[in-house]
């Protein structure tokens, strides 16, 4: 036969059990939206280094070129 006290332990045990499940969830479901938010960022990361690369590359081969537009050389 159950005591009450045994009983209120198996209730308190199994709501341990149900919070711990539900915070577990919702840590798994932030992790998911971080590392989606993260894979965005480093796609605009990426985007962007390419741009100030392509920048910089036009920028240096305009400064190659003299007032009217002949190549001075290097």
């Amino acid at each position: 036969m159950c005591s009450a006290r045994s009983t209120r332990s198996k209730e308190e045990r199994g709501q341990n059990r149900r919070v711990i499940s539900m915070q577990l969830e919702t840590l798994l479901s932030h992790e998911s939206r971080l590392a989606q938010e993260n894979l965005t960022y480093a796609s605009e990361n990426r985007f962007l280094r390419e741009t100030v690369h392509f920048y910089q590359f036009t920028t240096q081969d305009n400064a190659l070129l003299d007032d009217e537009g002949t190549d001075v050389g290097i």
